[in-house]
């Protein structure tokens, strides 16, 4: 049985099979997809979210990010109690700026220690690393990395029984 999946994501959607609903938001934060989540109805045929989010929140400030994380576990439990979601971790990028390299660990962090008791968080492989789109560029992948974590992406939809 194909799932219903919509995947809601910044620009970096990476390349999906065509059955799963792409709504990919240029510039996403964490914020702006619990604005979404509350604002926007989901479609009832919708069995699966996945949440790809994060990379533009690794210059976020660390006080409130835990606290707009914890929103997001609030809807996804009150608003989306019947459909199973995922949460991925942001990769790293190679020879990124130690700034962003430690933003990202931040928001990797959050996301672990918040949804860690659940089956709903998927990490990268530690080893996982991205590479730039253009040099210098630490905010956008290649296509080869957008294949490779797509495959991450479909490997853990493919667990979901």
């Amino acid at each position: 049985m194909k799932k219903n999946i919509l995947v809601l994501a910044d620009s970096l959607a990476p390349f999906l099979p065509p059955n799963f609903r792409i709504t990919a938001y240029r510039g996403a934060h964490f914020e702006d997809l619990n604005t979404i989540l509350e604002r926007d109805p989901i479609p009832d045929q919708i069995q699966v979210l996945l949440l790809l989010i994060g990379l533009n929140d690794r210059n976020g400030d660390e006080g409130t990010l835990p606290n707009i994380i914890i929103r997001l576990t609030q809807l996804l439990r009150i608003c989306h109690h019947s459909r199973r979601f995922l949460i991925f971790t942001i990769p790293h990028l190679v020879s990124q700026p130690l700034i962003t390299y430690y933003g990202a660990n931040m928001v990797n962090d959050f996301i672990t220690d918040i949804f860690q008791d659940s089956s709903s968080l998927i990490k990268l492989p530690s080893d996982f690393e991205a590479v730039c789109f253009r040099p210098n560029d630490f905010s956008h992948y290649d296509s080869s990395t957008a294949q490779a974590f797509s495959a991450h992406i479909i490997q853990a939809v493919n667990h979901l029984n």
